[in-house]
């Protein structure tokens, strides 16, 4: 079976360059501003203890995004 390829449209490619460099540059604003904070107020958190608390919360990322596949895709229906 032959596999099928998508070309973009200008805008597609546009809109897709857009976002990436968007994205390049949000995410070191988003990391940045804790960061500052830390070091403006001398309060570096125990990696440990933060490592600890990430193991604790990324479990229920998993679960919350296998939960909003079954909510949302009756709503959306093949069109959304």
């Amino acid at each position: 079976m032959k596999k099928k390829t998508y070309m973009m449209s200008d805008y597609e490619y546009a809109t897709h360059r857009i976002g990436r460099i968007s994205t390049a540059m949000a995410l070191p604003l988003i990391i940045s501003v804790p960061l500052l904070f830390c070091v403006i107020y001398h309060v570096m958190p125990d990696r440990s203890a933060l490592f600890q608390g990430a193991l604790k919360i990324i479990p229920m990322f998993y679960a919350v995004g296998a939960i909003e596949i079954i909510n949302y895709v009756p709503m959306l229906g093949a069109g959304g």
